[in-house]
């Protein structure tokens, strides 16, 4: 069995801020960075075990082919119950519902669980904190600028696990 996820990959100077963020909040505060664990992404699937995913392929393949992208903004800072913190994405209608589409879509799939909606669709920075931890994390980034992307929503891609790394299976682009 494969361990394996879903999302849409960030790409350009967003995956470069988020990279060398986390690389600094690695060297400020001992936190394994997270882009050493897997590049800038919004799950759409969390995951899962497989040991075959060519159907969950071929489902990738067909919604990249109906989907057009999408603009995508990313804009500041936020956080789930004072335990994660992400790079906030401004949820325009269109990409709430292509999110919760995609998130429901993907649960039936792989598992037949759909996901509870709407979901919340962000890039972890910081994750799985105590409360001292996060405290202080969320000092250093209110003292930093914040953060603004204009980007597009135009990729789905599968990730894989190997020896506690994610990496890029396969990409499928949104036409």
């Amino acid at each position: 069995m494969q361990l394996y996820f879903v999302a849409h990959r960030i790409n350009g100077e967003a995956a470069d801020y988020y990279a060398q963020l986390t690389k600094n909040i690695e060297k400020h505060f001992g936190l394994p960075a997270l882009v050493r664990r897997s590049p800038a992404h919004i799950t759409l699937k969390p995951p899962f075990t497989a040991d075959d995913v060519s159907g969950v392929r071929a489902r990738l393949a067909e919604l990249a082919a109906e989907m057009p992208p999408l603009p995508l903004t990313i804009r500041g800072f936020d956080t789930f119950r004072q335990r994660t913190l992400y790079l906030h994405i401004v949820m325009a209608p269109e990409l709430l519902e292509r999110g919760s589409h995609l998130a429901t879509e993907l649960g039936e799939l792989v598992d037949g669980k759909s996901v509870p909606l709407p979901i919340k669709m962000h890039v972890s920075v910081a994750r799985k904190l105590a409360p001292g931890l996060y405290k202080r994390i969320m000092q250093y980034l209110e003292a930093l600028p914040d953060p603004y992307f204009e980007s597009t929503f135009d990729n789905l891609t599968l990730f894989r696990n190997v020896g506690g790394k994610w990496i890029v299976e396969e990409t499928y682009l949104l036409h």
